[in-house]
């Protein structure tokens, strides 16, 4: 695409200019996994010891991220305004979830010394090590779901 058609497209549709907003959060999300140190407000109720860990749920949970993106590709072209409503309430909701979490460090205990076997041990792994258990609360998770329903 030339410099020509890529200023007009842009002109014509300036919602595309929020995309932008994906690479600061993910950027500004793992600076503040690495950068915010503790003492952390440890989050946690008496409840969590009863919930059961099961390796197999991290297929649901992946199922977050295309739940949270799915909305803004679909309503992209058909529904601009739906699509700039959920723009603009992810980028408030992560921005202050993200912006809480760097002033008022948190974490949670609950992860398992050792996630398990197969492909969910695997995945779990590999969560684990981008996504550490700082930056609990409020939930990046809980927001986002609630602006995709």
């Amino acid at each position: 695409m030339d410099k020509g058609r890529a200023r007009r497209y842009l002109r014509e549709n300036p919602r595309t200019w929020m995309l932008l907003y994906i690479p600061v959060y993910l950027l500004w999300f793992f600076l503040a996994e690495r950068l915010v140190k503790g003492p952390y407000y440890i989050s946690y109720m008496p409840l969590d010891d009863k919930i059961p860990f099961v390796p197999q749920f991290v297929f649901f949970y992946v199922l977050w991220y295309p739940y949270l993106l799915f909305p803004l590709a679909v309503t992209y072209r058909k529904e601009p305004r739906a699509f700039v409503r959920y723009g603009l309430y992810l980028i408030f909701a992560l921005s202050i979830s993200l912006l809480i979490c760097c002033v008022f460090p948190n974490a949670q205990n609950l992860r398992p010394a050792d996630p398990g076997r197969g492909p969910s041990g695997w995945i779990l792994g590999k969560i684990y090590a981008a996504d550490t258990n700082t930056n609990v609360l409020p939930s990046m998770h809980v927001g986002g779901c609630a602006g995709a329903c």
